[in-house]
């Protein structure tokens, strides 16, 4: 049995490292800065990666099946050949991001959950600026 804390890579800075055909399945991720690091290859199935920042990160030939990409920002990452069947991508960000090959899902698919997130980003920021304008009105009337 592998000691829990052991997988805890929650909030970490791996940014720019060297990941290639590592074991993280099942691995706790979340909120980690792995920009620019290179994964090509590496087990990240059952992995929870909610909030990752992983801009131009390198994730060739993942396995990524059942991961929890929820909120993950994976703009500009190379996902070629990724398998990510039965991955949640609800709400991550997939911006220029390197589709070619992926499993699981159809690129449509994956650009959808990123259109999903920035049309909530861009609902938060409205809603915010309607807060802010009440705010001023019954302050100032």
């Amino acid at each position: 049995m592998q000691n829990e804390e052991a997988n805890d890579m929650k909030g970490m800075y791996m940014r720019g490292g060297n990941m290639r055909s590592c074991d993280l399945s099942g691995y706790l991720l979340d909120d980690a800065d792995i920009g620019t690091a290179d994964f090509t290859g590496t087990n990240l199935s059952g992995a929870s990666m909610r909030g990752v920042e992983a801009k131009y990160t390198r994730l060739v030939d993942c396995n990524m099946v059942g991961a929890d990409l929820t909120y993950a920002n994976f703009t500009g990452a190379n996902l070629s050949n990724a398998d990510m069947t039965g991955a949640i991508i609800r709400f991550a960000i997939f911006s220029k991001a390197t589709l070619t090959g992926i499993k699981g899902y159809t690129e449509d698919e994956i650009m959808l959950a990123s259109d999903a997130q920035e049309d909530s980003e861009k609902r938060d920021i409205e809603n915010h600026d309607i807060k802010l304008q009440e705010m001023v009105i019954h302050v100032f009337g």
